[in-house]
C-alpha cells in the first residue's frame, strides 16, 4: 500500500485535498476557476493498495514469493502509469501546459482538435469616433458600420477589404444596442428605454417607440423586430413587435438566470439568444417563439472576467466574447451541447473592449471601446 509519509503518499494527499470541479474554462484565462474533479479522480486511483509481497515460511528459512497472480515488476509499472496519468490529467485541468494549446482538450464539453483560426488586424488605422463607443452594427452588405458614440450615431462606408471610404454622422442620442433591418437602408437602436429606426442613407429618424425597458440586444428582421431586456435582478424579457410600429402588440417571455445579467446578443435570424451572466458563464437561448425560451446546451465560462459583450458570426456557428480582461475569445457553438473554445484570443489590447460586431459575411471583427475608437481584424485563411 501507498505509505502516506512516502513521496508519492505525500503527493496522493496533495491532490485529494482539491476542492471538486464546478466547471471549465479556456486555458489562457489569468485567473483560475477553482475546481479540480479530474486532479481528485487521479488521486483516488492512486490511494489503492498496490499487491504487496508476502513472506512464507518454508523449512525453517524465509522466503519471499510475489502474491497470487502478480509478479515482481508489475507494482512499480503500476505506479508508475497511475503516476503518469495524474500527471497528464492535472495538467491538461489546471492548464498547465503538458501538451501544446493546439491539441490541448479546451472548451466544455469538447473534445479532441479544436477548430482554429487566424485573425489579423485591417492594417494600423483606427477610426475614430465622436465619444465612448457603446454599440455597432455591419449593414447587411458588409459595406457600412454604424457604431453608437457618445452622443452621436455615426456612419462609416467600407471597401470590401474593411478600408475606410467616408463618414457621416446620423443621429444622436445615447444607445446600447443597434441592428439593422433585412432591407438593409434600415437600422434599429435602443435609446431612451425605447427604440428608434433611422434610415442610414438619409440620417433621418423613421419612427420611435417607448418600451420602459433597458433595452440591451436588438435583433431586426423584414417585418418584426425582436429586443432583450434586463429586468430587475436576474431577470431577462424577451419580446417581439411588428415593424412598424412595435410596444402595445409585442408579446414575449421570461428567462431567469442564476445570477444577473451582464451582456446580450442575438443571432443574425434572431433565433438565438447568448446571455452572459454575472458568473462568468454564457447560456444560449432558443428564442425562435420569443413567449417560451429554450435553453439550449449548457453553460460555458467564457474568460477569467466573464464576458461584458457578445457578437455571433451571421451563420451563428462562432460566438465572440471580451470581458474586463480586454481578451476577445472566440467559441464554436455549431453544437450548442458541446461548445469549443477557439485557438487564442484574438488580440489582448491595453485598451478596454465594450462592444464587437461580425461583418455580415463573417470575414471582419469590429471592436470598439470608451476611448472612442474602433479597430478591425480580417480573417485568414
Amino acid at each position: 500500500m501507498v505509505r502516506a509519509d512516502s513521496r508519492l503518499g505525500r503527493l496522493v494527499l496533495a491532490l485529494a485535498a482539491l476542492p471538486p470541479d464546478v466547471g471549465t474554462a479556456p486555458p489562457d484565462m489569468g485567473t483560475a476557476r477553482p475546481g479540480r474533479r479530474g486532479a481528485r479522480l487521479m488521486a483516488a486511483l492512486g490511494t489503492r493498495p498496490l499487491p504487496v509481497r508476502v513472506r512464507v515460511r518454508m523449512r525453517g528459512s524465509e522466503r519471499r514469493r510475489p502474491a497470487p497472480g502478480w509478479t515482481g515488476w508489475v507494482p512499480g509499472f503500476a505506479a508508475a502509469c497511475i503516476l503518469g496519468v495524474m500527471g497528464l490529467t492535472v495538467g491538461l485541468v489546471q492548464g498547465a501546459g503538458v501538451l501544446p494549446s493546439p491539441w490541448r482538450e479546451i472548451g466544455p464539453g469538447g473534445a479532441g482538435t479544436p477548430r482554429t483560426e487566424t485573425w489579423q488586424p485591417v492594417g494600423t488605422r483606427v477610426f475614430p469616433f465622436s465619444g465612448p463607443v457603446s454599440a455597432l452594427a455591419f449593414s447587411p452588405d458588409g459595406l457600412t458600420l454604424v457604431a453608437a458614440s457618445g452622443v452621436a450615431l455615426d456612419a462609416w462606408r467600407l471597401s470590401p477589404s474593411g478600408q475606410l471610404l467616408a463618414q457621416s454622422m446620423i443621429g444622436t442620442g445615447p444607445v446600447s444596442a443597434l441592428d439593422f433591418t433585412a432591407d438593409g437602408h434600415t437600422f434599429v437602436a435602443a435609446q431612451a428605454s425605447g427604440l428608434t429606426a433611422w434610415d442610414v442613407e438619409e440620417g433621418k429618424r423613421l419612427w420611435s417607440v417607448s418600451l420602459g425597458q433597458n433595452v440591451e440586444a436588438v435583433s431586426g428582421g423584414r417585418s418584426s423586430v425582436r429586443w432583450a431586456a434586463f429586468g430587475s435582478g436576474d431577470i431577462v424579457q424577451v419580446q417581439e413587435g411588428p415593424l412598424p410600429p412595435v410596444g402595445e402588440t409585442a408579446s414575449g417571455g421570461t428567462i431567469r438566470l442564476p445570477h444577473a445579467p451582464r451582456a446580450a446578443q442575438f443571432t443574425s435570424d434572431g433565433d438565438t439568444l447568448a446571455v452572459a451572466d454575472a458568473d462568468w458563464t454564457v447560456r444560449l437561448w432558443d428564442v425562435t417563439d420569443p413567449r417560451h425560451p429554450k435553453n439550449r446546451g449548457r453553460p460555458f465560462t467564457v474568460g477569467a472576467e466573464g464576458a461584458t459583450a457578445l457578437a455571433f458570426t451571421p451563420d451563428g456557428t462562432l460566438l465572440a466574447a471580451v470581458g474586463r480582461d480586454r481578451r476577445v475569445r472566440l467559441w464554436d457553438v455549431t453544437d450548442p451541447s458541446k461548445p469549443g473554445y477557439v485557438g487564442r484570443p484574438i488580440t489582448e489590447s491595453d485598451e478596454a473592449v465594450t462592444t464587437l460586431a461580425f461583418s455580415s459575411h463573417g470575414g471582419l471583427l469590429a471592436m470598439a471601446g470608451p476611448e472612442g475608437a474602433a479597430n478591425l481584424w480580417r480573417r485568414g485563411h
